[in-house]
């Protein structure tokens, strides 16, 4: 069995980045490969062997105001109680290992495993100059390596970074993103076609989710007369302005999965403990979903949820749901007029899931080939 390592970027209590790295971890586990998620890399002789490895990380420190421009990620810390929980999460779900010495990278380079990168803005120039996100330590070993559908959440990327980008890229056995605005701003870059890949969590069915949501453990009362899910990426004061529209015109119970602070003190059922299991349930059982997350739209589509997308006031951001909601058609979910609420509790999802089904098919098919030429990239396989 083959070694395989996920470089990916956890955004603290973020519920997408987790269940992205669990979804592809998954479906590569399901194709036969020893999945491992790589936490941390600190070789220090790769570093000296490899003056670039270096020279990418002094750029990171010379240009951190560059970086903040692009993107600041939230200070927010969830309760030790919770932290607790998504820590034991992680554990469960994920074999996390990290390389801190010579002797544990070299054995590992010997079994030529291979790397995939793929996360949500885990390409954002906020990550500074092109390293190990783009997996440099594993370029400069020869490994094999490809992306699948990484995004960059930014428009534009510093002219610095695109002749590393582009001898990166160069080495790896396919180049799949998950937007075609993303495909758009790489492909000249990078000077290669790049490949459209859903996201990883729209690889696994309904049925693998459902058994990952009976994992959950409500630590909030949940009423059968049904309830609303409100939970918000950003931190956003107008976004409870329409919340509350919303629970005026339905008397619905407001569930709240929080990531601010100010999350926490609304006044509603706020689920202060909740990891990647209870996220999953309670979109899957709830009336209606409320949210500014891609990835909670992604969990309405798979289990055919009403819900309205407020969009960011980052409009740096607007592309990825622009190509989702685009792409299957339910552009009708986005909240145009915020100062009202017009509930629109049917929606068709026959054609939107269609051409999931399609989307997903391709999006397999790269993975294959992009692991069988990773199969044909030198060193030896590991039965």
């Amino acid at each position: 069995m083959r070694d395989l390592y996920i470089v990916t970027y956890f955004k603290s209590a973020n519920y997408g980045s987790r269940l992205q790295a669990y979804a592809l971890a998954q479906y590569l586990e399901h194709l036969g490969y020893n999945v491992r998620m790589l936490d941390e890399f600190k070789v220090a002789r790769s570093f000296i062997r490899h003056p670039s490895l270096l020279l990418a990380r002094v750029y990171n420190k010379l240009h951190g105001r560059r970086r903040r421009k692009f993107y600041q990620p939230s200070s927010y810390m969830p309760s030790a109680v919770r932290q607790a929980r998504l820590d034991a999460s992680l554990s469960e779900c994920f074999r996390k290992e990290s390389f801190f010495d010579a002797r544990s990278w070299r054995e590992a380079v010997a079994r030529n495993p291979i790397f995939v990168v793929g996360s949500d803005i885990v390409w954002n120039p906020m990550q500074g100059f092109p390293s190990k996100y783009y997996l440099d330590f594993a370029v400069v070993e020869g490994l094999p390596c490809f992306s699948y559908s990484p995004s960059i959440g930014a428009q534009e990327i510093p002219r610095l970074y695109h002749g590393a980008i582009r001898k990166l890229l160069s080495r790896y056995s396919g180049v799949g993103v998950r937007e075609d605005a993303v495909k758009r701003l790489l492909e000249p870059i990078a000077g290669r076609t790049i490949s459209r890949n859903v996201d990883p969590t729209l690889l696994l069915t309904t049925m693998c989710w459902d058994e990952f949501a009976n994992r959950a453990e409500l630590s909030v009362p949940i009423s059968n007369q049904g309830y609303v899910l409100c939970y918000f990426v950003m931190d956003d004061s107008r976004y409870w302005d329409y919340v509350r529209l919303v629970d005026d015109a339905t008397r619905l119970q407001t569930v709240v999965l929080p990531m601010h602070e100010n999350d926490e003190e609304q006044p509603y059922d706020v689920v202060l403990d909740a990891t990647p299991y209870e996220f999953v349930w309670l979109i899957k059982h709830a009336t209606m979903v409320v949210t500014d997350s891609f990835h909670a739209c992604a969990f309405s589509l798979q289990y055919e949820k009403e819900f309205y997308l407020l969009r960011r006031a980052r409009k740096a951001e607007d592309s990825k749901y622009d190509d989702f909601l685009g792409r299957y058609g339910l552009e009708d979910r986005v909240v145009t007029d915020e100062s009202m609420f017009v509930r629109q509790p049917e929606t068709d999802y026959t054609t939107a899931l269609a051409r999931l089904a399609e989307d997903r098919d391709s999006s397999v098919a790269f993975l294959q080939n992009a692991l069988e030429t990773c199969g044909q990239c030198g060193g030896r396989d590991v039965e």
